[in-house]
């Protein structure tokens, strides 16, 4: 089998606030002593039950997880036992109030830092106007409920800012690296770039600003009406839709199919009716999207706005109503464009006067509600990253020689779930044989959405030391195909510093593999250049992924992601007037999904298989979708039956996946604070955790970074489980002591470098009938 090749353009994907920060609000030696004292104490009354009665051994134990006083004992060793833990038990109470309101008065620094406030303001200028101002300028602070709450906000973002990769602004910032072949060894980073910040209007704010302008009767003449389907358009001729003028629904058919693009105004002087009266004949035609009401834009880059306004600037000026829109346009570029360059605070006051005129143009709220990875506001922002790193060839060698295995399970596993997806899917088939691609979708709809959760597929049932045999691992899951094959690993180096990545001393930890090429999207668009970030992808799908019939899945923008697939799309999303002559992409319609010995495959129009490039993580794991995908990298969750705890799998040389525990929740919001703490630090103790750990559950897609030393952790804990649901505690790795990306000041910051993995091979673009 071909080896996997990493690509030489990454993404080094960085928090944007130092893992010091974070760290900083644990472990204080005061609250660490006493308890130690009265863990100590606890054992000594632990001992001392030996022989007791079972009632009174149950409300010692209750009184040693809530911190109550204790039962009443008989003279001897238990009751010197409990009298010595309820001493400690006082001394404990006190080392942790004050414990807690010295890191609270870290917790207060690092929330006062200009930076961080700033990061909140753009996050979520609600909580930041609501909540975070006042604690920041609050000049005392208690410690009741109301307040304790507060500081656990803050505290949570806090464990964003500092301990999660994600990408958003100047606190998720666009790190980027290469692989430096000139050189054999070596690592170089950089810390000088020059950091920029790029504010983009939201996909949701741009349509927005396309329903109020169509809605403008002042300025509706003016709009182009452009036709989307020529073919359904022509199917109208002579229907005789027209009502009292059975020929004007011809007439006007003729005129658009002519000049295929021509204001309403236009049309209304050529058929000698009014503006109202061509929007009453062009209704049924807009409804099945056979032609598109102007302003008309390609809107699937993260330059919608822009390409937007010289649609609407081509309305022309000397029309008042175009000339105000125009206007209109042209103050919000400016406050974009302010807001890019403000300082903090006084951007705050941009952005609200965006908001303002986004409102006054659109008749719209500025903010919306939404979930996770939703756009909330008219604007967001992505910045590019002081830090940029070169990888010499040998390190790169190394880290190429750690993953392969990896990558190979994932490609084993992957090809098992495709053929769980296909199995599931021809126990549902329909009648026929036959279906277009878009009554595929529809036909094999499942009943509930299975890319909500973390991770849609069930865990792999096995013996992770089963896993490190080749020879076993193969018998549990069976090898993959080979041939041409692609994945976006994120990668963790675990260093002490640059000077070890230099030297090649570093171990190999691959958080998560996406089913995804390194295209030119989103993630590149603070690269300096766009081009030869995706130029790998590109020449991989050409020489790889068209030969084996490879096509784009061609969606619906929704959020800030956009992706630009190189080669054959089919759309899977309503035609829009700018895909016009565009000959890369077909209908849905065009493409069948047939039943064929014992498959399902999707063919193109030609009769040829074709496999789906998938772009989107949630698509990868939509079973319909995921069933005619091309060879998928699947990264397994490996979790025996009944067990509490998974040490680290380690597949060749590099982790695939990271030590693991399983806790049923105890009912730790139910204790006061001090007790709340005490049962966080038994919980890890007890089963040998780090100190610091990452959380999750079916319940929460994204992880939360949890110190398992800090009263502000246990906080965090009591709020995000609850009693009884089954928890995922993970390790941190690499841990704080192999945080090599530091800033000049020495801070560290957790990093993993997102990488393309390709693999080529022989393949075969079959032709296929339906039987």
């Amino acid at each position: 089998m071909s080896t996997w090749e990493l690509g030489r353009e990454f993404v080094l994907r960085h928090t944007g606030m130092p893992f010091d920060w974070i760290e900083g609000l644990g472990d204080d030696p005061g609250l660490e002593q006493a308890a130690t004292r009265l863990a100590a104490a606890e054992t000594a009354v632990r001992d001392a039950l030996d022989g007791q009665p079972p009632a009174r051994v149950r409300a010692v134990e209750t009184a040693l997880h809530t911190l109550a006083g204790p039962p009443a004992a008989p003279d001897g060793r238990l009751r010197r036992a409990l009298g010595e833990w309820s001493e400690a038990v006082d001394r404990y109470r006190l080392a942790y109030w004050d414990g807690y309101t010295r890191i609270e008065a870290r917790l207060h620094t690092a929330a006062c830092e200009p930076l961080v406030q700033e990061a909140v303001f753009v996050s979520n200028p609600d909580m930041w106007e609501n909540m975070w101002r006042r604690y920041a300028t609050a000049s005392e602070r208690g410690t009741n409920a109301a307040q304790r709450r507060l500081q656990r906000q803050v505290y949570t973002y806090l464990q964003r800012l500092c301990g999660k990769n994600e990408t958003t602004s100047f606190f998720g910032p666009l790190a980027y690296g290469t692989v430096d072949e000139k050189h054999e060894t070596g690592c170089t980073l950089r810390r000088d770039v020059p950091v920029r910040r790029l504010v983009f209007f939201a996909q949701w704010a741009v349509a927005a600003l396309v329903r109020a302008v169509r809605r403008d009767r002042g300025v509706l003449p003016l709009l182009p009406v452009s036709v989307v389907d020529p073919d359904r358009l022509r199917a109208r001729l002579g229907t005789g839709a027209g009502g009292d003028l059975p020929d004007l629904p011809d007439r006007l058919a003729r005129l658009l199919l002519r000049d295929g693009s021509v204001p309403v105004g236009r049309l209304a002087a050529e058929l000698g009716v009014g503006v109202a009266q061509v929007m009453r004949l062009l209704r049924d035609m807009l409804a099945s999207n056979t032609v598109e009401l102007g302003p008309s834009y390609p809107g699937d880059r993260q330059d919608a706005f822009d390409r937007l306004r010289d649609a609407v600037a081509g309305l022309g000026g000397a029309d008042p109503d175009a000339a105000r829109w125009q206007g209109g346009f042209a103050a919000l570029a400016a406050l974009r464009d302010d807001l890019a360059a403000a300082p903090f605070p006084q951007r705050t006051e941009v952005f609200y006067r965006l908001e303002q005129t986004f409102t006054a143009l659109t008749g719209q709220a500025a903010r919306r509600d939404g979930g996770l990875y939703t756009d909330r506001f008219v604007v967001y922002e992505e910045a590019s990253s002081p830090f940029a790193l070169a990888l010499g060839a040998g390190p790169t060698a190394r880290l190429t020689d750690a993953v392969q295995e990896a990558l190979d399970f994932c490609a084993d596993y992957g090809a098992l779930v495709r053929r769980r997806h296909q199995e599931h899917l021809l126990g549902r088939w329909p009648e026929h044989d036959r279906l277009t691609f878009d009554a595929y979708g529809e036909a094999m709809r499942p009943a509930a959405d299975p890319g909500s959760a973390f991770d849609p597929n069930a865990a792999l049932a096995v013996d992770p030391a089963d896993l490190g045999d080749p020879v076993r691992r193969r018998e549990l899951v069976a090898p993959a195909a080979p041939g041409p094959a692609y994945a976006l690993p994120d990668i963790c180096l675990a260093a002490a510093d640059t000077a070890a990545l230099d030297a090649g001393r570093f171990d190999v930890v691959i958080a998560r593999v996406h089913h995804h090429l390194l295209l030119e999207s989103w993630l590149s668009v603070a690269h300096p250049d766009p081009d030869a970030f995706g130029a790998a992808a590109a020449r991989w799908v050409a020489e790889s992924g068209t030969p084996q019939g490879l096509v784009g899945l061609d969606v619906s923008r929704r959020n800030k992601g956009f992706y630009v697939f190189p080669g054959d799309r089919v759309a899977l999303r309503p035609l829009r007037a700018d895909d016009a002559g565009d000959a890369r992409l077909a209908r849905a319609g065009d493409y069948h999904v047939h039943r064929a010995d014992g498959r399902i495959v999707l063919v193109d129009r030609a009769g040829h298989e074709r496999l789906l490039y998938l772009p989107l993580a949630d698509l990868a794991a939509y079973p319909p979708l995921a069933a005619l995908s091309a060879p998928q990298l699947v990264h397994a969750r490996i979790e025996p039956p009944a067990v509490e705890r998974t040490a680290a799998v380690t597949l060749g040389n590099a982790v695939y996946q990271r030590a693991r525990w399983f806790v049923a929740m105890p009912d730790v919001a139910g204790l006061d604070p001090a007790a709340r703490y005490l049962s966080l630090r038994r919980l890890a103790a007890a089963r040998g955790m780090p100190r610091f750990v990452y959380i999750r559950s079916e319940r929460r897609r994204k992880p939360y970074l949890l110190d398992t030393r800090s009263p502000l952790g246990a906080e965090l804990l009591a709020h995000v489980t609850e009693a009884g649901e089954r928890v995922q505690f993970e390790e941190m790795s690499p841990g704080p002591d192999a945080l090599w990306l530091r800033d000049e000041e020495g801070r560290r910051y957790t990093c993993e470098l997102r990488m393309q993995a390709t693999r080529t091979g022989a393949t075969t673009n079959r032709s296929v009938t339906a039987g």
